[in-house]
């Protein structure tokens, strides 16, 4: 079994397309190639996908996606249904329209990149395992600009809002840069609208979710959510 070998689908529920919710990019429909996408187990037993763009005359773009919660499950349980994590489905997305792989049917290599190290205060070169297949392929996606308040830690180690706001960068959705179909569109054999859809609802816009954070209701505490690694 591959190191991504637990991620599979039986009895989880499918993601659904939907409108639902450096120098920053103004929301929109950005077309790339991936330079590189890698996976690392945090302290926590959190897994973390950090994936890298080139999206050409915008510059690199680069996130972090939490694809599992500290059990190392890729999905999340709620009223008996199973329905993948937003991260794993995003980076899952990334791989069947780079490779026509699922994240569990690739067995990914190590390589070397310079990592933020925590007791370092730097970035160290570390060894992290990497799919390799989707380097270099073409890629669409769609990015929102988002406004929420930065978070730190109490005293009590728990996360909490700050007064202090930041505009930061998510992918919402992914394509196939030639028709501009989501995955779901593909495997249906639908027709490619869903990126109109998403454009018409919020190229330009700010997402803006100080309104239901912690600090706009105080009285409502809020969670801070080759052998394979995910035995």
């Amino acid at each position: 079994m591959g190191m991504f070998g637990n991620f599979k689908t039986e009895g989880i529920e499918a993601s659904k397309d939907s409108l639902g919710g450096f120098n920053r990019l103004p929301s929109g429909i950005y077309e790339g190639t991936i330079k590189t996408l890698f996976v690392r187990k945090l302290a926590s037993g959190t897994y973390q996908a950090t994936v890298i763009a080139d999206l050409g005359d915008h510059g690199e773009y680069r996130e972090q996606l939490y694809i599992t919660n500290k059990e190392g499950k890729n999905y999340s349980e709620f009223n008996g249904k199973k329905r993948f994590r937003a991260g794993y489905t995003i980076v899952n997305d990334i791989t069947l329209v780079t490779t026509g792989k699922n994240l569990y049917e690739l067995e990914p290599e190590d390589r070397t990149f310079k990592i933020y190290d925590f007791d370092a205060k730097e970035e160290v070169p570390t060894s992290v395992p990497t799919i390799i297949e989707c380097m270099g392929e073409e890629i669409a996606l769609a990015i929102t600009l988002t406004k929420e308040f930065k978070r730190k830690q109490d005293d009590s180690g728990e996360w909490v809002d700050t007064d202090e706001t930041v505009e930061t960068n998510k992918i919402a959705k992914v394509f196939y840069p030639k028709d501009m179909a989501t995955v779901n569109e593909r495997n249906s054999n639908a027709d490619a609208s869903f990126a109109e859809a998403w454009l018409a609802k919020y190229k330009d816009q700010v997402i803006d979710k100080t309104e239901s954070s912690s600090k706009a209701k105080p009285t409502q505490t809020s969670n801070t959510p080759k052998k394979s690694l995910f035995k």
